[in-house]
């Protein structure tokens, strides 16, 4: 499965983590970015055939019992199947969230990234480009749902369209390969002016299965 997903906006360096009782400015900038790839993958999960309409049991996830890579389980009563965005999300809640990962280790799922990065500087430059290393890292916090309620930052409850909460993956960890291709962005931003932290993003995901199931087929 490959899907493409975009961001041209301010993309700033991942920072330390903010001091005891004051706000964290770097979570609300990554859960912005976050916000923005949400929209997309919620059009991709309903455009989808397999993911719009694919049902299962929520006992086969841990609810009540389990089987095993996600089988859904022989019941006598088809009806108690449901489309997965209905009940995977309360697997991976978070505050007031649910998030809706693409990508989750239970489905013996991987992702391979490549990333075309716009930005102000010449064509490759990396080092000199400065922060270009924690930019990234700012990025795939984006990519993935919030692991704590402080990764929110002062987004404390989701929008009226953000339940649940679609993001690529569950964790960065499930990021099997990264390739970074750097060029000069000739647009300029909203605002006139050419800000060092405009940047231009277009994120190419492919997602395999690490270990083939009857489940996974699908993201073959």
């Amino acid at each position: 499965m490959r899907i493409t997903l975009t961001y041209t906006g301010e993309l700033i360096g991942k920072q330390k983590d903010a001091l005891q009782g004051r706000p964290n400015k770097t979570a609300d900038h990554v859960h912005d970015i976050r916000k923005r790839f949400h929209a997309q993958l919620k059009e991709h999960w309903c455009n989808n055939p397999f993911l719009s309409n694919h049902e299962s049991f929520p006992q086969d996830y841990g609810l009540e019992h389990s089987a095993p890579d996600g089988i859904a389980r022989i019941s006598p009563n088809l009806e108690e199947r449901q489309p997965l965005r209905n009940f995977i999300p309360d697997l991976h809640k978070i505050g007031n969230y649910r998030f809706l990962p693409l990508v989750r280790s239970e489905w013996k799922l991987q992702c391979e990234l490549d990333i075309l990065f716009l930005r102000k500087n010449p064509p490759g430059s990396l080092i000199q480009a400065g922060d270009i290393d924690n930019r990234i890292k700012t990025l795939l916090d984006a990519l993935r749902m919030a692991q704590n309620s402080q990764e929110l930052g002062q987004n404390s409850v989701p929008e009226k369209d953000e339940n649940p909460f679609y993001c690529l993956l569950e964790d960065d960890q499930l990021v099997s390969r990264l390739n970074i291709e750097t060029d000069r962005l000739l647009e300029i931003d909203e605002e006139g002016s050419a800000k060092d932290r405009w940047v231009k993003l277009v994120v190419r995901a492919q997602i395999k299965p690490i270990a083939t199931t009857t489940f996974n087929l699908s993201f073959a």
